[in-house]
């Protein structure tokens, strides 16, 4: 083979070759994936692999995560209006993507969409039930008791079809929100949510008996990750409150296995996982008492001081009960000596 077959033929073999390192957990995979997508820039084939798109889907996913030849990746998912890979990288070119940790904030299209000061609050509240719900799906009838509890079954289903309306409007395209059998679920092939996200690289951080969490590389870099507490800075629904304390309680735990596995051979950066989730959650008691009990390992007395103190200035803005007692008898016998 010669010109034109003979360069697609060779494009193919780099596919293959970059497929096996992938599959094989190769560390050349990167570097397979870069040569795979220069010859094909080089090539300009957007046929290539027509018979198995979902491969070439997850090439072009990850390509885009590790920002290989982006505009080619984008151009061809595109033209090839290719699905995005089942492990839904975060780079793919999603038409919406929903975050609701560390604030509410909606992009379209990769840019991000000006709510304003107007905003329709009901229309962006069942945005904002679908992104929490499981499988990002919600009843109708949920969610008309849930946003409009002092209307009537009637009233409540046209305020719910009107706020469904504006959202579609403000959306602009009406095939982001399915309808369907009573219920509404965010179209899984065109809408990426952080949150769901944050729970698919929780899992795979996570062994299968959930014991060794915090215990891989990667379970570091997705608490530092880690954008905010759910709905940061509105006000809290009662709605909300089951997923954002699981947020809490997930974050939490992932802190404290990656601290106590830290305390060890780096006592700093075990403080810094320590202070970063008081800093995202101050009340969070446990954390507070990994940290004290670590500066006491190493006779930082008033350093477990100034750490009691700040958690239990948190717990009195909170309106909250004071420390448990296991915990004030930890510095007990150093707040007179450090508070003078």
């Amino acid at each position: 083979m010669d010109g034109g077959a003979r360069k697609r033929t060779e494009i193919c073999i780099l596919a293959a070759a970059a497929l096996e390192n992938l599959w094989e957990q190769d560390p050349h995979y990167g570097d397979r994936l870069k040569l795979f997508m220069e010859a094909l820039r080089d090539i300009s084939w957007p046929m290539v692999l027509l018979n198995v798109p979902e491969l070439l889907a997850e090439l072009l996913g990850d390509a885009l995560e590790r920002g290989i030849e982006p505009k080619l990746c984008r151009s061809l998912i595109r033209e090839r209006r290719l699905d995005a890979p089942q492990r839904r990288p975060t780079a793919w070119p999603w038409p919406l993507k929903v975050h609701v940790l560390g604030g509410f904030r909606l992009e379209l299209d990769a840019n991000p969409l000006n709510l304003g000061a107007k905003s329709p609050t009901k229309a962006l509240d069942i945005l904002r039930v679908l992104a929490i719900s499981k499988d990002n799906t919600c009843s109708l009838e949920t969610l008309q008791d849930w946003l409009w509890p002092d209307l009537d079954g009637d009233q409540a289903r046209a305020a719910c079809e009107q706020a469904l309306h504006r959202l579609r409007r403000l959306l602009g395209r009406i095939d982001l929100i399915v309808q369907r059998e009573g219920k509404l679920r965010l179209a899984s092939d065109k809408v990426w949510v952080d949150l769901a996200d944050w729970d698919g690289r929780l899992k795979s951080v996570t062994t299968a008996n959930g014991e060794a969490a915090g215990l891989r590389p990667e379970a570091e870099a997705l608490f530092l990750a880690f954008p905010g507490p759910l709905f940061l800075h509105e006000r809290a629904s009662f709605w909300s409150l089951a997923a954002a304390e699981k947020v809490r309680r997930d974050l939490i735990d992932l802190a404290l296995r990656i601290g106590q596995r830290l305390e060890a051979t780096n006592a700093d950066e075990s403080r810094s996982i320590y202070l970063r989730t008081l800093d995202l959650y101050p009340d969070a008691g446990p954390v507070c008492k990994a940290l004290i009990r670590e500066r006491l390992s190493r006779r930082d007395f008033e350093g477990a001081v100034d750490d009691y103190a700040r958690y239990e200035r948190a717990l009195r803005a909170a309106g909250e009960a004071a420390p448990a007692a296991e915990l004030r008898a930890l510095v007990e016998p150093y707040l007179v000596r450090h508070t003078r």
